[in-house]
């Protein structure tokens, strides 16, 4: 008999523990990420959700819980609501009760919404007017009505919004818990995946919509580490390069997303993201660009990372280094023992090519000027320092007025160059001269008035149509440029490489991956000492 009660005890707090459990994603979002959609949801003025079927909810200590189920056949269009408003002195524990009070206040002839506030907390606000008078006609039409007690008018905090979508109508304040509600797909695709339609793109986890203090809005994609790694890889290289280039691009993808995002799905409405979906992060792209081939790259490689003694590493990378990468404190002011300077022979298809800015004088003043160095007119230009790479450290621009001298990046920046390693071409210079070697001694020849073997080991004439000349070294490419300019107010910007060079270079792990180097070869080739893990 006292094994039966036993028993019935444990079927009853089975029973009762299934009812308890709260509706969690996932339990919790342990490896999620917050990602800022920069490149098409910033400073915006509405944004809409065009999933018809969308759950609204918190996310606490990094579990998310919905909270109210949304059905709208036109979707959801968010916009900041910068009106004035006052409230309710009373607190709603759903949404049912505010609209109950929304529908009863609307018969006075006022404008009224539900208002959530965080988890279980509603309100109820009345006004959106921009102009104060009008919301103050409002107050008096409600004051002593239905028992309640109403606050002063409030101006815009730059954080409400206004949700619109058929058959519900609310606002958003986190004025006072600080953390805007997420939303989720209470739908499926064809292949079982849930996705958000933010407009024409779609996004797998969840969007936050929020104004952050400021009169605009912004989208916030919060999405599993893994699955953000899906959406990057064909952001960033071709779906249809070699398999273990991709593999190595997902990894250093990875790794940079772990150390510069951090694991966090809670809403903080002062800093909403640390990474977003642009190049200043790592391009990111949603579910549209998710391909069979970069998926699988991505799954293949699960959880691996580049480490140095056992630590995750800084995974940086750019797309092509021009024949050798940089020493990071080359670039930024910081030292590191696998951010090291390494020949990047596999180079041998840049997704980016050689190329020229051609600046005139004056456009050199204005950029400067841009950043406030008045320098006047401009008389010179003189790279002063090279690193090892061969990359232009500090550039010297001679003035009327004063000099002033660019260093590492800022000369990038500052002159919108795709690199630092260039070379500065005048009116009347040869920069296609080199030095040959041959059996009664040396002498200088151009480049263009010779015979060269080119990469199919043929000998033919120097071609005529090219801007540059690349020789191939031991251990890094110089560019030869054919072309100068026709005049002395112009100046040319002669160089390889796109980006800032530290780390991995995205064309030469292709050019590794096609001569049968596996990924991670590929990755402690360009990150020295290191393991991948």
């Amino acid at each position: 008999m006292k094994k039966y009660n036993k028993l019935i005890i444990l079927i009853i707090f089975i029973i009762l523990g299934t009812f308890m459990v709260p509706n969690v994603q996932a339990a919790t979002d342990q490896q999620y990420i917050r990602v800022g959609l920069e490149s098409r949801f910033k400073d915006r003025s509405k944004i809409t959700i065009k999933t018809k079927r969308i759950g609204m909810g918190y996310s606490v200590n990094n579990g998310f819980r919905e909270e109210v189920d949304l059905v709208s056949n036109s979707g959801f269009s968010f916009s900041p609501a910068q009106g004035y408003y006052f409230s309710v002195q009373k607190v709603f524990k759903n949404y049912s009760q505010a609209k109950q009070v929304v529908e009863s206040l609307k018969e006075l002839d006022v404008n009224a919404y539900p208002v959530i506030l965080y988890r279980n907390t509603w309100n109820v606000y009345i006004g959106g007017s921009t102009d104060k008078e009008s919301v103050k006609v409002q107050l008096g039409k409600v004051t002593g009505r239905f028992g309640f007690t109403y606050s002063d008018i409030m101006k815009d905090n730059q954080y409400r919004i206004l949700v619109e979508g058929q058959g519900d109508c609310f606002l958003i304040d986190v004025d006072k818990y600080m953390a805007y509600p997420q939303f989720v797909s209470s739908t499926y695709n064809s292949s079982g995946v849930p996705l958000l339609d933010l407009e024409s793109f779609q996004y797998r986890g969840r969007i936050e919509i929020g104004r952050y203090k400021s009169n605009s809005l912004k989208a916030v994609n919060i999405v599993n580490l893994e699955e953000y790694l899906y959406g990057v890889v064909p952001g960033e290289v071709s779906s249809s390069w070699p398999k273990e280039a991709l593999k190595a691009q997902a990894v250093c993808a990875r790794g940079y997303a772990i150390l510069k995002a951090g694991f966090r799905s809670d809403s903080t409405v002062n800093k909403p993201y640390k990474i977003d979906d642009t190049t200043k992060s790592q391009v990111y792209k949603g579910y549209n660009v998710e391909t069979k081939a970069t998926n699988q790259a991505v799954n293949e490689t699960k959880g691996e990372t580049v480490t140095y003694n056992n630590k995750i590493i800084s995974t940086y990378y750019s797309s092509t280094s021009g024949g050798s990468t940089e020493n990071v404190e080359d670039v930024w002011s910081i030292t590191s023992p696998y951010l090291r300077s390494v020949p990047d022979l596999y180079e041998n298809e840049p997704e980016l090519k050689p190329w020229i800015v051609k600046l005139t004088k004056s456009e050199i003043y204005s950029k400067l000027l841009d950043r406030g160095m008045q320098v006047g007119s401009v008389l010179e230009v003189i790279p002063e320092i090279r690193t090892s790479s061969g990359r232009v450290y500090s550039l010297r621009i001679k003035g009327t007025k004063k000099n002033v001298v660019l260093q590492t990046e800022i000369i990038r920046t500052a002159l919108s160059l795709y690199s630092t390693k260039f070379k500065v071409i005048k009116y009347g210079d040869k920069p296609d001269t080199v030095v040959m070697q041959g059996s009664s001694g040396s002498e200088r020849k151009q480049i263009s008035n010779s015979y060269v073997i080119d990469g199919n080991y043929q000998v033919k004439k120097a071609s005529q149509s090219l801007e540059q000349y690349i020789v191939l070294s031991e251990d890094n490419r110089t560019n030869f440029p054919r072309i100068v300019p026709k005049n002395n107010n112009t100046i040319y910007f002669a160089g390889q490489g796109y980006g800032h060079g530290v780390g991995m270079s995205q064309s030469g792990a292709k050019g590794m991956a096609e001569a049968g180097f596996t990924y991670k070869e590929i990755l402690e080739h360009y990150f020295t000492g290191t393991k991948v893990r």
